[in-house]
């Protein structure tokens, strides 16, 4: 059925697994910038 789609985004580059605790901390501080 031919070949199939082509990614739409290198998923290569995705961190999977836990986030640090610093990882953590960068996206609280940022929601509660954005969402405050």
């Amino acid at each position: 059925m031919g070949k199939g789609r082509a990614p739409c985004c290198d998923k290569t580059k995705v961190k999977r697994g836990p986030w640090s605790y610093d990882e953590d901390l960068k996206l609280i501080s940022f929601i509660q910038k954005v969402w405050s």
